[in-house]
């Protein structure tokens, strides 16, 4: 039979192969691409990339997802100005393409004026992201049945079955992911490890990239030149499913609240479903935040922070639907259980691309489609449920949980050692209600604790008590350090601060185990 000889393409597509391969005439063909579709899809870039980069974020798009390699380098720097916050427009680009050394290969200005001249509209934005997925995903297919012909005609007679493996387990994987909907690719775990491999070099080097992680406001979580800095959520990939646990009253709300706040001032999304709350409070909560401004005592403040609440409101509406997305219980009865957020979510996201944090205020106020035999059952069921949408969508999830009663009389009891040095018992796992699931697939698990007798000597062990001083325990994180960050939960205006803005006294954070603490 008549056999032909082509090279193949490696992973990135406008790479050949390091040696021929010999096919069937069949297969001699260029692989699946369309020009139209490339051009039409950078061009939808380059009008609007607000809405169309989240899009091709969410798809995991990259420079080897396209097959012209000079479109591909076009998308490349579209990405990095968007992760750099930078105006995205031909100019922009071609100045991005300069700077990399790249603009001559991508096919300089000529090469862009082409693409401008694709399409005037993002009205099939959707429709092009999906050609050109689908053209990536077919030659990634090809490559691995081009390397599973090249393995089998050099079969050395090792077990049968360990030789299949890898292939089937790879046509396995991508047949689930295409019917499930996944936009990710087909990975195999040597594209893993040199993923793994490249974060290192840009970790080590500073340049790794920042743009999905969510600062907290506290510098023991944001001072990267720290030492003993316990690094911003997402800064590991075994790091976005968190959990923060309390008792009512103790600021959960709030402390997700100020996160998600910090968030959008950074200019990243964030998609909320408050389930405590209505939308009302919770943007009015937001605003007063921001405005340090207490909504209650608006008549006897000073006249400045009604201006101050006004301007936090108006700043706060440019944001919203843009980069703050917030669903109460009662727009779907959906909301209801953890199977409804999780589905409302994931259409959120293939449509308008994953946001850098979903926060659901809280775990324990929903239900569960699955019948269970136990309240325990449920709500680990809702922990599992929650964990799985965060490892699929890849971003920062806030997720708040309630302690019980129990634990948290025992917390409120004062107890002193033989020299009446106060003994702070702190919460565990065993303080979480209903379900330790929530801990065991947290990846993060904060506890906000209210000492009992504070920096100053003071006692707290009644929940109304003034501004009290607020500890937040590192209890959990998989790939960081624990410990205490120490701050002052002004409830008037609905934040935390850090404690040592306010010249109190601060006694040290505690190291090693966070089960007990003591002045």
């Amino acid at each position: 039979m008549l056999m032909t000889t082509f090279i193949p393409y490696s992973a990135v597509d406008s790479q050949p192969a390091s040696k021929p391969l010999t096919v069937l005439p069949e297969f001699g063909r260029s692989l699946p691409h369309s020009p139209k579709a490339e051009h039409a899809l950078l061009a939808c870039l380059l009008i609007d990339a607000s809405e169309a980069v989240p899009l091709c974020l969410a798809a995991r798009f990259a420079a080897s997802s396209f097959y012209d390699p000079r479109n591909g380098l076009v998308y490349a720097a579209i990405e990095a100005l968007a992760k750099m916050q930078k105006p995205i427009d031909i100019g922009t680009v071609a100045e991005r393409l300069r700077e990399t050394g790249t603009l001559e290969d991508s096919g300089g200005f000529a090469h862009l004026g082409t693409i401008t001249k694709v399409t005037p509209t993002t009205a099939q934005l959707r429709f092009w992201i999906g050609q050109v997925r689908t053209n990536w995903i077919l030659r990634q297919t090809i490559r691995q049945a081009q390397k599973a012909i090249e393995q089998s005609h050099s079969y050395a007679g090792e077990p049968f079955a360990e030789f299949l493996a890898p292939h089937a387990a790879w046509f396995q994987t991508a047949t689930m992911r295409a019917r499930q909907g996944d936009t990710a690719a087909v990975e195999t775990l040597d594209v893993v490890i040199e993923q793994i491999r490249a974060d290192v070099a840009a970790r080590a080097s500073g340049t790794e990239d920042r743009s999905g992680w969510v600062f907290t406001g506290f510098p023991e979580f944001d001072n990267l030149d720290s030492s003993s800095c316990m690094m911003p959520f997402g800064s590991m990939r075994e790091d976005g499913n968190i959990i923060i646990g309390g008792g009512s009253s103790m600021g959960k709300s709030v402390l997700m609240r100020n996160i998600a706040t910090l968030a959008i001032e950074r200019n990243q999304r964030a998609l909320v479903y408050t389930i405590e709350t209505n939308r009302y409070s919770f943007l009015q909560s937001m605003a007063a935040t921001s405005a340090r401004a207490s909504v209650r005592a608006l008549n006897r403040a000073p006249k400045d922070h009604v201006a101050r609440l006004d301007a936090a409101l108006v700043a706060l509406k440019a944001k919203v639907d843009k980069k703050l997305f917030l669903f109460q219980r009662s727009d779907d009865p959906a909301f209801e259980t953890i199977e409804g957020i999780a589905a409302h979510a994931r259409a959120w996201c293939a449509q308008h691309g994953t946001p850098q944090i979903v926060v659901l205020d809280y775990l324990q106020l929903i239900g569960v489609h699955k019948r269970c035999n136990s309240r325990e059952q449920e709500v680990a069921h809702i922990s599992h449920t929650w964990q799985a949408l965060q490892r699929e969508l890849g971003c920062v999830t806030i997720g708040g949980a309630q302690l019980n009663e129990a634990s948290l009389s025992k917390l409120r009891q004062i107890k002193r050692d033989k020299n009446d040095k106060v003994l702070h018992e702190l919460p565990d796992r065993g303080s979480l209600r209903e379900s330790q699931a929530l801990y065991h697939d947290a990846d993060v698990v904060i506890f906000l604790h209210m000492p009992v007798v504070d920096g100053a000597g003071r006692e707290q062990v009644n929940l109304d008590t003034v501004n009290p001083e607020m500890w937040l325990c590192v209890d959990k994180r998989r790939s960081g350090v624990r410990g205490i960050v120490k701050t002052r939960f002004e409830k008037a205006h609905g934040y935390f601060k850090p404690l040592h803005e306010d010249g109190a006294p601060c006694s040290p954070i505690a190291t090693g185990s966070t089960s007990k603490a003591d002045y």
